[in-house]
């Protein structure tokens, strides 16, 4: 959930976002002794559409695919996990939480990714 916007260069936006719940972590994310793992407190996108940059609204809760590059999270619209009908979706590219199916959400649990995804071992 976006919990600010700021515009950080004039190709990307920054969005401060409190993540509710990870479903995979990559290997090269920061682990503290009590076994938690570091997240950055923000995400960048492309600032426009046409670059596959996503626009999140405040106060929405989104279910985002991305990647951990150099200690930063990025997403886009490339890679987002979609309904099959996208009439479905509200936006058409990007699912809100309530959106998600409960069958969607118990594979994302039990961590059963699509077979093109390696899986990662929190």
């Amino acid at each position: 959930m976006p919990g600010s916007i700021d515009q950080q260069t004039k190709e990307n936006v920054r969005y401060k976002v409190k993540y509710e719940q990870m479903f995979k972590i990559s290997s090269e994310m920061t682990v503290t002794e009590q076994n938690l793992v570091v997240l950055p407190v923000n995400i960048y996108t492309s600032l426009d559409d046409s670059a596959c940059g996503i626009q999140l609204e405040l106060g929405h809760d989104y279910l985002l695919s991305g990647k951990y590059v150099n200690g930063t999270m990025q997403t886009s619209l490339c890679g987002q996990i979609l309904l099959e009908d996208l009439k479905e979706s509200r936006k058409h590219d990007i699912l809100e939480w309530t959106e998600v199916p409960d069958k969607l959400k118990q594979q994302l649990n039990k961590q059963e990714f699509d077979s093109t995804c390696e899986k990662e071992l929190k």
